[in-house]
């Protein structure tokens, strides 16, 4: 695996973050 430029990191922080608020918000909807 490459060494992950900072930047890349938080790409990939940011794609899971909004991965899981997109699955949150699919459970909030889904319970009203």
């Amino acid at each position: 695996m490459a060494e992950l430029d900072p930047r890349v990191r938080l790409q990939a922080l940011l794609t899971e973050y909004s991965t899981r608020a997109e699955a949150i918000e699919r459970d909030l909807s889904r319970e009203h």
